[in-house]
């Protein structure tokens, strides 16, 4: 047997069709089996990358997902985990919720931008911005309203908001590259 040492070949030579094909290659060597095999190392190579593109995709949104996780644990600490000192197993939340009462525990999102900011200096730099432009950032990345939508709802124009939201983008981006 053929001793091949690059594990792409070693794969495809492992599906016995695959196999096949190459060992009547070897024995007729047409045009026609060329092509054969061709095709199907293609189709083989093709789905082994795309294969490596979703798990590498999918580590690193894993990644992005935990530091954002994170990020937002720092950011908002609760001190109603801290265990109680009087307490052998007892948490300060545990002091606070009735379990008799049934209600809601949904989280409300959040109307301010800095807190969906995960990148520390454009965190830093968002805080240096008027209420105004933070408001229409807001909508405009958050809420997903276009600047029509924007402007009916802060009853100015819809150049206005145009206007300040690109000269925000532009001190932003000034501000991340210095």
């Amino acid at each position: 047997m053929l001793k091949i040492k690059n594990p792409l070949i070693q794969g495809f030579l492992k599906e016995e069709e695959n196999y096949s094909l190459f060992k009547k290659y070897q024995l007729e060597p047409t045009q026609k089996n060329e092509q054969k095999l061709d095709n199907k190392f293609k189709k083989y190579y093709l789905k082994i990358r795309a294969i490596s593109y979703f798990s590498k995709v999918i580590h690193f949104e894993s990644k992005k997902f935990d530091n954002k996780h994170r990020t937002y644990n720092k950011r908002f600490l609760s001190i109603l985990d801290k265990p109680v000192p009087e307490s052998d197993n007892g948490t300060l939340i545990d002091l606070l919720i009735d379990s008799s009462t049934n209600y809601c525990t949904e989280e409300v999102p959040s109307k301010k931008l800095e807190d969906y900011i995960e990148n520390p200096s454009l965190y830093l730099s968002i805080k240096k911005l008027s209420s105004k432009q933070k408001k229409i950032l807001y909508l405009a990345y958050i809420k997903d309203l276009k600047d029509v939508e924007i402007a009916r709802y802060l009853n100015v124009s819809q150049q206005y908001i145009t206007r300040t939201r690109n000269k925000t983008l532009l001190k932003l981006r000034g501000d991340l590259s210095d």
